[in-house]
C-alpha cells in the first residue's frame, strides 16, 4: 500500500484553503451587492415592457406595453404624457444624498407603511423593485429604497428642482387616456349626434375610409350639405378630451336615470363596438359657471367624466351650419 506523502498533503491543504478564501470573497461580494444597492435607474427604458405600481391600500396599476402601445390594467389606453414622465424618471433618477443615521429608521418605517412598490420588467422578467416613499422637507428629492438593500436614499433627477413621488401613480383613473374617441383611426363607423331637447336638430353620418356622408331623412330639414362641415364635425369629436375621470357611484347612478342634454354615439362597424357619451349639466359653483363651464359626462353608461364645455362648442357650431 502506497503511503500518502507530506508533499501531496500540503498541496491538498493549500487547495482547500484557496477554495475557502474564494468562497469567502464571493460571499462578501454578493453580500455587499445586496446591501449597497444604489442603482435606481434603468438606462434603456425602451426595453421595459411592464411596470406594476402598488400602494399599501392595495390600489394597483399594471402598465403593459403591447406593440409599442401602453395599456393600464389590460382595459384602457394609457395617458401618454404620464407614461413619458414615468419612463424619463426611471431613466434619469439618481441618488441626491444618503440618509443620515438619525433618520434612517424613520425613513425605512415610512417606506414600509406608506411606500409605493414599483416592479419593473424587461421581457416579462422582473429586473428591479423600488419602494417609493415621501419627499424630503425641501421638496427637492424623494426617499426610495431598492428591494434587498440595507439603506434608503434621497433620489432626484439632476437639474430638476422638484420631487418625484407624484410620478409613481397607482390609481387607474389617473392613468387612463383622457381622449374619449378614436375616430381618426377607424375605417368604417356610424356617427350620431342626438339633441335631446330638439331631436330634429340631431344628425347621423357614415364614415368609410376618408369618405363621409350625411344620412338624410324627412325629420332633418338640412339646408347646407357641405361635406367639409361633416369632416370638421368628426375632427372636433375626435379631439374631445375629458378633464378627469371621477369615482362617485351615487352621482353616476343618479345621472343615468336622467335625460342628458345631448349624446354622441360612435359605432365602429369593423370592431363591432359602440361608444356612447351622454352629457349632463354640471352646476358645481357660481364661479365655475362664469369662468369655465363644465359638463358631467357618462361614458358607456358606466364611467363618470368631467368635461369642459369648450370641447363641444365647435361641434355644435358646425351642426348649426347644416341647418342654416
Amino acid at each position: 500500500m502506497k503511503i500518502f506523502n507530506k508533499s501531496n498533503f500540503f498541496y491538498l491543504l493549500l487547495i482547500f484553503f484557496l477554495i475557502i478564501i474564494l468562497l469567502n470573497i464571493n460571499y462578501k461580494k454578493s453580500t455587499q451587492e445586496r446591501f449597497n444597492l444604489t442603482d435606481f435607474a434603468v438606462e434603456d427604458t425602451s426595453k421595459i415592457n411592464k411596470i406594476i405600481l402598488t400602494s399599501k391600500d392595495e390600489s394597483k396599476s399594471i402598465l403593459k406595453k403591447i406593440d409599442e402601445k401602453w395599456y393600464v390594467n389590460d382595459n384602457y389606453d394609457v395617458n401618454k404624457t404620464y407614461m413619458e414622465y414615468l419612463l424619463k424618471t426611471i431613466k434619469r433618477m439618481r441618488i441626491s444624498y444618503p440618509i443620515s443615521n438619525s433618520l434612517r429608521e424613520n425613513v425605512i418605517g415610512n417606506l414600509m407603511v406608506y411606500g409605493i412598490k414599483v416592479d419593473i420588467f424587461i421581457d416579462n422578467k422582473i429586473v428591479k423593485t423600488i419602494f417609493v416613499g415621501k419627499d424630503d422637507k425641501n421638496l427637492t428629492a424623494t426617499f426610495m429604497m431598492i428591494k434587498g438593500a440595507k439603506d434608503p436614499y434621497a433620489v432626484h433627477i439632476p437639474g430638476f428642482n422638484g420631487f418625484l413621488s407624484s410620478r409613481f401613480i397607482t390609481e387607474e383613473l389617473v392613468w387612463r387616456n383622457k381622449k374619449i374617441f378614436q375616430i381618426n383611426s377607424s375605417k368604417n363607423l356610424d356617427y350620431i349626434y342626438k339633441n335631446i331637447s330638439n331631436i330634429s336638430k340631431s344628425i347621423q353620418m357614415k364614415k368609410i375610409d376618408n369618405s363621409v356622408s350625411l344620412i338624410i331623412n324627412e325629420n332633418n330639414p338640412f339646408k347646407n350639405l357641405d361635406n367639409f362641415i361633416l369632416k370638421k364635425i368628426l375632427y372636433f369629436t375626435d379631439n374631445i378630451y375629458c378633464e378627469a375621470y371621477l369615482k362617485n357611484q351615487n352621482i353616476t347612478d343618479s345621472l343615468i336615470k336622467e335625460n342628458p342634454l345631448f349624446e354622441i354615439i360612435i359605432y365602429d362597424n369593423i370592431k363591432n363596438s359602440q361608444q356612447t357619451l351622454k352629457i349632463f349639466d354640471y352646476n358645481n359653483s357660481f364661479i365655475d359657471k362664469i369662468k369655465n363651464k363644465r359638463f358631467y359626462g357618462i361614458l358607456n353608461n358606466r364611467d363618470l367624466l368631467l368635461i369642459q364645455q369648450r370641447n363641444f362648442k365647435n361641434i355644435q357650431n358646425q351642426i348649426s351650419r347644416l341647418f342654416n
